[in-house]
């Protein structure tokens, strides 16, 4: 008797796809953005895209954006994370143009007094071909962009005992999607001094976030931020009549890359063979004419084809391996959804929805 797998292996998927949530940090909306007084300029592009401007207005020539107190009080000594999708495209941002975002600390008083106390910029700048990210308090740090997306910027601030003394420590890291690109690691803040800061750090009373700033645009066009990273929707056509559709919601503009592929056909193939099929690739159009290039940013939603056939006995007719009628075909969709989980980190979510007039 032939087993059933399919349960199982969505079960897998579905533990695959348990990925991080960012409905916990601030969602920075265009509300939330403070440009008054000479602090750049902001423009609502859209419900999800607020696009920040700076004015030279502070002292060495510095092109002051707008910054945000949208944060959540959450205290220094509970550890403190902060992210902000931040749209790169080097359409709009030129050779030589820069920003820089800064997450800044305070204090309070018993009299609601708040006091600056320290903060961690981080400088992007156009460099050629590539996007470079660099951090003056960390500095070993490099992160170089090289293709248009919507990445994380995430800063990290937390408290730790070391021989009865209290020490600060930040860390900020680049993601796109779920992905780490690179990260600062973990710095020691207490050695980082301005003129202003309030060292040590972790001995200031109730220290909480003080404010999201893009303090440095020079950008002429502006900087695209967004409250929540745009996602497009891959739907992986059932390869029979009467089958579901496998929906995937993947973020916007990543892709996998060539070794992601090869491991995942690599595992759906012998997951296939196991089961009694041959996985014969990906296709773009349903008369597998084009193969689909998952190493492509996913710009918007697309269709994909699945060419899987029935492995046939001689006793079997080849209009059964061209027609396969058994309802394991469904199978195809399952393996896609757990090849495609394997390397998660651009998913956000599966959806199986009935395909309409099939």
């Amino acid at each position: 008797m032939k087993k059933k797998m399919g349960f199982a292996v969505l079960s897998i998927a579905a533990f695959m796809f348990a990925i991080h949530s960012a409905s916990a940090l601030t969602e920075y909306k265009f509300d939330g953005w403070y440009a008054e007084n000479g602090y750049g300029s902001k423009t609502k592009v859209d419900e999800n895209i607020t696009n920040l401007k700076g004015n030279e207005t502070a002292s060495g020539g510095m092109y002051v954006g707008p910054f945000s107190k949208a944060a959540k009080n959450v205290k220094l000594a509970d550890g403190i994370t902060e992210e902000v999708h931040v749209g790169l495209d080097f359409d709009k941002i030129k050779e030589g143009e820069y920003f820089e975002a800064s997450l800044a600390l305070k204090t309070t008083n018993d009299n609601s007094e708040e006091k600056y106390v320290s903060e961690a910029v981080v400088m992007s700048q156009r460099v050629g071909d590539k996007i470079k990210l660099t951090a003056g308090w960390a500095k070993d740090f490099e992160a170089y962009i090289q293709a248009k997306g919507v990445y994380t910027y995430q800063w990290k601030m937390w408290i730790e005992t070391e021989e009865n003394a209290k020490k600060t420590y930040v860390q900020f890291t680049l993601l796109q999607g779920e992905k780490e690109i690179a990260t600062t690691g973990k710095i020691d803040f207490d050695t980082l001094t301005t003129a202003d800061t309030l060292n040590p750090i972790a001995e200031q009373k109730d220290v909480t976030v003080k404010y999201l700033w893009f303090c440095n645009i020079n950008v002429k066009e502006g900087v695209n931020i967004y409250t929540e990273v745009p996602t497009v929707t891959l739907t992986f056509v059932s390869p029979i009549k009467g089958e579901e559709d496998e929906k995937l919601e993947v973020y916007k503009y990543m892709s996998f890359t060539e070794s992601d592929i090869e491991e995942m056909i690599k595992e759906i193939k012998a997951s296939a063979k196991e089961e009694g099929y041959k996985f014969e690739g990906f296709y773009a159009d349903e008369k597998f004419t084009t193969e689909f290039d998952f190493t492509k940013p996913f710009e918007g939603n697309v269709s994909i084809y699945t060419k899987l056939t029935k492995i046939v006995n001689e006793s079997q007719t080849k209009e059964e391996e061209k027609n396969p009628k058994t309802s394991d075909m469904n199978l195809a969709l399952i393996l896609t959804s757990l090849g495609i989980a394997s390397v998660g980190a651009v998913l956000v979510s599966r959806k199986k929805l009935a395909k309409a007039n099939r």
